[in-house]
């Protein structure tokens, strides 16, 4: 019985000292549900849609914001998107230029929506 009350304390002593992750609030969330990446010879730029749904009299309106980033590396594209309050799950596909396997070091977990493409990725995008 002494140690099972020895354990409860410790598991409550040690509740105290893990960190509690910050609360995000829903509205900061920017849902993205469309992505591009144009691979240049020596940049990269990344294309974001964020979806932004209007409810108005029973009905629901969606408004799209343009995200664009332009970077030398990969690295620097993948802590944008680490920094800022992305949310990828409605992401219906990713259209891109360059090889599948530079999308899917950023993007590893959606190597079924990337759809490839030699049209000019800003004018496909928008």
């Amino acid at each position: 019985m002494r140690h099972f009350i020895f354990g409860i304390g410790i598991l409550l002593l040690l509740s105290f000292y893990l960190p509690i992750p910050p609360y995000q609030e829903l509205n900061h969330v920017k849902i993205i549900d469309q992505i591009g990446l144009d691979c240049g010879k020596n940049s990269y730029t990344l294309y974001l849609r964020e979806i932004k749904p209007n409810k108005e009299n029973q009905e629901v309106e969606y408004q799209y914001q343009y995200y664009q980033k332009k970077s030398s590396s990969l690295s620097i594209l993948s802590s944008y998107l680490e920094e800022k309050p992305f949310f990828f799950n409605h992401t219906k596909n990713i259209l891109t230029n360059c090889e599948k396997e530079t999308i899917e070091k950023l993007f590893p977990s959606f190597s079924n929506k990337i759809k490839m493409t030699e049209k000019d990725i800003k004018k496909e995008f928008q």
